[in-house]
């Protein structure tokens, strides 16, 4: 759109991709809904991968190293979605010498300044993007006159070779999107009142890396991701902000052993992650005749090992084995209702409240999620391929659209609302034309 480079629009051109329409927050994947991709930057998860409802992707082209998307036969080591993985990688920084690189378009500003601290040892950059152009839309149409929209992002990234043997990575992620319309304030005698909508993103990662020898390495990722989606609404003539405001916080301690001998990639891990949400509160501001109300707040653990391998046997076929493991609760302080046998669950169908103290162990959930993948080599220019992936899925969006909005709210999976399973079978016939200049799925 409007020249901007942005990765989700290129993979739409992939077979089984599909966009969920302009005003929503992500990509359809093999009939999968927005919330069951699990969507990645350098490790952190992205719960809103878009920014003006849709129209462009929040990763900023310049630092983007290669983007994988897994749509079958997932490796073991993600988890926690139920229909693929898109996983960005974020290039490191010049080790050797000094770079900057920006530009500027009809729709924003970029600029990447990437520098050594320590030659050949210790380097950081800092990217970033922003859009602050709403002069331009009353020009574009009468009817955008009232509407205020602006986003911008900031990525800041060092690496360290400490020595031969180790390294260390650190990564940070800023993001944020304000969009306000005042349909009223043209109106003869009718006091104006705007509708806003924002969100932001605040991810960081840190990543230390440890080579035994040619063949065995480890890792070590811990990484903090916050998401606060609000919608609100603004009185013109006291400016006092009503916000209906929401969260989901992600804490997330990984480690994971390669060991590559002759025709095997293998890899083990542990994980666990830890999920705070804000399902809403309701924030008056100033307002004397609104109410404050608030949703309790939700709390739930995840623990998840892994194995995998992947091996040649021949040079026409190649195979991988995975298996993982994950176990999801969640935990009080929390009131959790019960409600009477054969009735709707709400209001009036409620029996009592059962009381959770603080740590105490709600609900849990759990269970084996195998992987499989084969690949054979019919010639140099055709292959087939089968797949098969169970994927486990503890969080989800509550949405009361077709399309989820980027303000849609997040919630765990708890007492009255089980997981989400999948049962993912691919099969594929892939061939390639003049020198795979030209290539061929079903």
């Amino acid at each position: 759109a409007f020249g901007e480079v942005d990765l989700f629009r290129s993979i739409q051109m992939l077979p089984g991709v599909t966009s969920v329409g302009e005003a929503s927050n992500g990509v359809n994947i093999r009939g999968g809904t927005t919330d069951q991709n699990l969507i990645l930057i350098d490790d952190t998860p992205i719960f809103n991968p878009t920014h003006m409802f849709g129209l462009f992707s929040v990763t900023p082209p310049d630092v983007v190293r290669n983007l994988d998307l897994y749509k079958g036969n997932v490796p073991a080591r993600f988890g926690g979605r139920a229909a693929s993985v898109i996983d960005v990688a974020l290039v490191n920084p010049d080790l050797t010498k000094f770079k900057m690189k920006g530009g500027v378009s009809l729709i924003s500003e970029k600029l990447m300044l990437s520098t050594p601290i320590v030659k050949d040892k210790l380097g950081v950059y800092v990217a970033g993007r922003g859009s602050y152009h709403d002069a331009i839309l009353p020009v574009l149409s009468d009817g955008l006159e009232n509407i205020k929209t602006q986003f911008g992002e900031v990525v800041a990234k060092t690496f360290w070779r400490v020595n031969d043997k180790n390294t260390f990575t650190a990564m940070a992620y800023l993001s944020k999107d304000y969009f306000e319309t005042d349909l009223l304030s043209n109106l003869p005698n009718v006091v104006g009142t705007s509708t806003f909508f924002e969100h932001s993103t605040k991810n960081a990662s840190a990543k230390w890396s440890h080579i035994f020898n040619e063949k065995l390495d480890i890792q070590a990722t811990a990484m903090v991701a916050d998401y606060k989606p609000n919608i609100g609404t603004r009185e013109s003539e006291r400016n006092n902000a009503i916000k209906l405001e929401s969260g989901i916080l992600q804490k997330q301690f990984k480690t994971n052993i390669y060991y590559q001998p002759e025709k095997h990639k293998a890899e083990a891990g542990l994980m666990f992650t830890n999920y705070t949400l804000n399902p809403g509160r309701l924030n008056p501001g100033d307002s004397p005749s609104v109410n404050v109300i608030e949703t309790p707040i939700e709390r739930g653990n995840e623990l998840a090992a892994y194995i995998d391998d992947e091996f040649s046997l021949g040079q026409n076929l190649a195979m991988s084995f995975g298996l993982r493991y994950s176990y999801f609760y969640n935990y009080g302080p929390l009131g959790v209702r019960t409600y009477r046998d054969g009735e709707p669950r709400d209001e009036f169908s409620v029996s009592g409240i059962q009381s959770f103290q603080n740590g105490e162990q709600i609900q849990c959930y759990g269970g084996l999620e195998p992987r499989f993948g084969l690949r054979y080599a019919i010639s140099p220019k055709s292959s087939i391929k089968f797949g098969y992936n169970l994927m486990r899925q503890y969080l989800q969006i509550v949405s009361n659209t077709t399309t989820p909005i980027p303000t849609s709210r997040w919630k765990t999976a708890d007492t009255h609302i089980k997981p989400q399973v999948s049962n993912l079978f691919t099969a594929g016939y892939y061939r390639s034309f003049k020198d795979d200049v030209f290539e061929t799925t079903v």
